[in-house]
């Protein structure tokens, strides 16, 4: 049976760039909208002031909401530049799990980057990413669904990071379970992350703590 779904692990450059990422996702989230997922969240919510909610980054082009005439565009870059070695992580997981996935990624992004409007293009932290968009979802525990985005896409990596405890991500189509987000202590901590096929249900468990969950899509 062909993979559908293999966990990774790898190590932040540092305890502070961890703490850097986790500042950048909060400031980013104080200037732009979240929306309400339509998929039912199982989180019990009892701080009225936590920040609830999903939004959709592109990761590629400028969109309407994700711009630089918009009031988030710096915290959005400061956002993708401490993402850095998710992106590189996700992009090897990517690359190792389905390899002709990530080739024709990078290919699609070739020729949308040359074939379109180059001014309206993200800047690149890495020329490793191969992902087109990114669904930031905070502080939610989501029921059964199948990862969703703005374009077709059959692979994702999902990861999650804040001081949460609990907040593994289950397949119940395959009946497997899986942790995410940081894990051990010192030289032994390391942030695990989960390639899986979109045609798969994801859930997400109750938390205790603060969790962001973060889904790189491929094109």
């Amino acid at each position: 049976m062909a993979t559908q779904a293999r966990q990774f692990s790898f190590q932040m450059p540092s305890p502070a760039h961890t703490n850097l990422l986790l500042t950048a996702i909060r400031q980013f989230l104080q200037s732009c909208p979240l929306a309400t997922s339509p998929i039912r969240d199982t989180q019990p919510h009892l701080n009225p002031n936590e920040r609830v909610g999903t939004i959709l980054l592109p990761l590629w082009r400028q969109t309407p909401l994700v711009n630089t005439h918009n009031p988030h565009w710096q915290a959005f870059l400061e956002l993708l530049r401490t993402l850095r070695p998710y992106l590189i992580e996700c992009s090897r997981a990517m690359r190792s799990t389905a390899p002709y996935a990530y080739d024709c990624a990078l290919r699609i992004y070739q020729d949308q980057l040359f074939g379109g409007d180059q001014a309206n293009a993200i800047p690149q932290i890495t020329a490793e990413n191969c992902f087109q968009t990114l669904r930031l979802s905070a502080n939610m525990a989501l029921a059964p669904h199948l990862l969703n985005t703005s374009h077709p896409s059959f692979w994702a990596v999902v990861a999650a990071v804040g001081p949460f405890d609990y907040g593994d991500v289950l397949l119940p189509d395959l009946g497997e379970w899986y942790q995410v987000g940081t894990h051990g202590v010192g030289r032994g901590r390391t942030e695990n992350i989960l390639a899986v096929r979109t045609a798969l249900n994801v859930q997400s468990v109750p938390f205790v703590g603060e969790r962001y969950q973060l889904e790189f899509c491929l094109p």
